[in-house]
């Protein structure tokens, strides 16, 4: 782990006294694409500036960066040779975290995450004749 992906600035006119970045471990779970539940096998680290919003006074999480090890989807949904996001073109996330599920347990916590404006990608490798348009 490091915090070489925290940002370097806050939110304007945030207070630095009550801004934190972390870095989070996701050890498992299920991540949801569309009508995919994909299961979270290999640990995933997320970078987060977490916050009160200067304007509303709100808690903020800010999720900076995320990385992964490749995961397989389950069922052979793309096959063997399909896959969605590469080293240069990776999946990006916008993600907030919904602070009405966060679950304090023993030795970790939950939350659910949600991006809504995530934009369908198309695989890449997928056989010419699944491509749109063939």
């Amino acid at each position: 782990m490091t915090y070489a992906d925290c940002p370097d600035s806050l939110p304007v006119g945030a207070d630095p006294g009550n801004w934190i970045c972390d870095n989070i471990v996701i050890g498992g779970g299920t991540m949801t694409i569309g009508s995919i539940e994909q299961p979270l096998t290999k640990p995933i680290s997320m970078t987060v500036q977490s916050g009160f919003d200067p304007a509303t006074g709100e808690t903020r999480n800010i999720f900076v960066k995320m990385r992964s090890q490749q995961e397989t989807v389950p069922g052979g949904v793309l096959g063997d040779t399909c896959y969605i996001g590469s080293k240069s073109e990776p999946v990006k996330l916008n993600l907030e975290g919904d602070n009405d599920t966060l679950k304090w347990y023993d030795d970790s916590i939950g939350m659910t995450m949600n991006d809504t404006s995530f934009a369908k990608m198309l695989p890449f490798g997928l056989p010419r004749n699944l491509r749109p348009g063939s």
